[in-house]
């Protein structure tokens, strides 16, 4: 059976929002919290992703256009290639 997540919200103008509740469903490998401390830790560890608050860091992360440089961008779209590759083995 396909599995369907919900990876990102891109908004039109400045920002897009990842809702970790999306990708910790059930049978998702990031549904363990190990795994999921991995995710953020990738995430977090890109240059410009700042995490959110310590009451949201678990549910969802703004991030800003602006601060995504060339290198931030291509490390955002490794991250995601990585989340995808998680999922598939599921």
């Amino acid at each position: 059976m396909l599995a369907k997540y919900r990876l990102f919200r891109a908004w039109s103008e400045n920002n897009l929002e990842i809702y970790f509740k999306f990708l910790r469903r059930h049978q998702s490998p990031f549904e363990e919290a190990t795994h999921f401390s991995t995710l953020l830790d990738k995430l977090y560890g890109i240059e410009g992703i700042e995490p959110a608050k310590a009451e949201w860091r678990e549910l969802f992360v703004r991030v800003e256009y602006a601060t995504l440089n060339p290198g931030s961008l291509h490390s955002f779209i490794e991250f995601y290639n990585w989340v995808i590759e998680q999922l598939r083995m599921t």
